[in-house]
């Protein structure tokens, strides 16, 4: 199984293969490269960030949900995300099927056909965090501009291993997935 890539933001890139992890970020580079350098820098990988914010938050009420986070993913590349069905949990519920409050999901506050939240499928059954949901500091189920873009500096950081300021396609290759 192939994992998904994506950019420090949480953006799908798409499908990592034997060696299309570093081949993707390098394709992904000159969309965000704004200034046309070579490579990228906070402000960059943060307007990155903040366009996917905006595509995400529908509501616009300046919060990422589940809900929002999965529809997005639908969208984009629902296959990277869904590929095999939750499993279940003693009762007949779906792991990860639980609302926010604690009960059992259903179509409205779960997945389709009351599985787990959108936002959340399959990512975890990796066992890899949410891109866009761990940003939840705050643990109230919903991710602020303010917890994405600390996310997102926090990655940078971790991603700049020469310290210069702006991240190489081989400094973005660190965050490949592992198959």
């Amino acid at each position: 199984m192939t994992p998904p890539v994506t950019t420090p933001a949480g953006r799908l890139l798409g499908l990592a293969d034997a060696d299309g992890c570093p081949a993707l970020f390098a394709r992904w580079l000159p969309e965000a490269d704004t200034n046309k350098d070579g490579f990228l820098d906070r402000a960059e990988i943060g307007a990155d960030g903040g366009s996917l914010f905006a595509a995400i938050d529908t509501d616009r009420d300046g919060f990422l949900t589940p809900v929002e986070v999965g529809a997005y993913r639908d969208k984009a590349e629902a296959g990277a995300y869904r590929d095999r069905p939750a499993p279940r949990r003693p009762g007949g519920a779906q792991q990860g099927g639980s609302t926010p409050g604690g009960g059992p999901a259903t179509a409205q506050g779960g997945g389709p056909q009351g599985g787990a939240p959108a936002g959340r499928r399959n990512m975890e059954r990796r066992g890899i965090p949410d891109p866009i949901m761990a940003a939840d500091t705050s643990l109230d189920f919903r991710v602020s501009q303010a917890e994405m873009a600390a996310k997102i500096d926090a990655r940078f950081a971790r991603l700049d291993t020469d310290g210069d300021g702006r991240l190489s396609v081989t400094e973005l290759a660190v965050a490949c997935p592992e198959s």
